[in-house]
């Protein structure tokens, strides 16, 4: 039970991130849906560990890791593809999880001989991908504060803009007033 709780919860937090890091809901509106369904599947399957035998929760379980795990790798892709650059960490951290978890595998299976690096990787895995995810936070970070001097900066270029407008009306309206002015004191001659 506990360990079906542990990988609700992974799914759960991966999907979140994903959907936060990468933005899937504006640059990939498809696969956001995809994600969410998911994210969505993972919260029931919470909700049913109380009520389900484990056994039969594992094998629903096994084949919506992998399919995830294919959506994550290929929404990332797609996003990067894009041009939103921090999501090629995303993608490369996604990908080394699966072939880590992929070779794990196969050793527990006994179709890898175990060795140091098949043993520990998984774990030199886990520091290298919260390394690649924590730079893909910093890259969106970055952007978003570039994306904001540029906001800031178009909004003082129209706000100086429509300051020059003003004052080119006032030039003009004291113009009007001044030969109006002139007028009527020429008429009241």
């Amino acid at each position: 039970v506990e360990v079906l709780v542990f990988i609700a919860c992974i799914g759960i937090t991966s999907q979140s991130f994903t959907i936060v890091a990468l933005g899937t809901r504006k640059r990939a509106p498809y696969c956001h849906a995809i994600i969410s369904s998911i994210l969505v599947f993972w919260a029931i399957i919470l909700l049913l560990i109380s009520f389900m035998n484990s056994g039969a929760l594992m094998q629903v379980v096994a084949p919506v890791r992998i399919f995830t795990s294919i959506v994550l790798i290929a929404s990332s892709f797609l996003i990067w593809q894009r041009g939103y650059q921090p999501a090629r960490y995303i993608f490369w951290a996604w990908l080394l999880t699966v072939v880590t978890n992929l070779l794990f595998s196969l050793l527990r299976m006994g179709l890898l001989p175990s060795s140091s690096l098949t043993e520990h990787g998984y774990q030199f895995a886990i520091v290298l991908m919260a390394l690649l995810l924590s730079r893909a936070l910093t890259d969106r970070i970055q952007n978003l504060r570039k994306e904001k001097e540029t906001a800031q900066q178009q909004a003082m270029t129209a706000l100086q803009a429509q300051e020059q407008l003003i004052r080119q009306q006032n030039v003009v309206l004291e113009r009007t007033v001044a030969q109006r002015t002139q007028e009527l004191q020429q008429y009241q001659e």
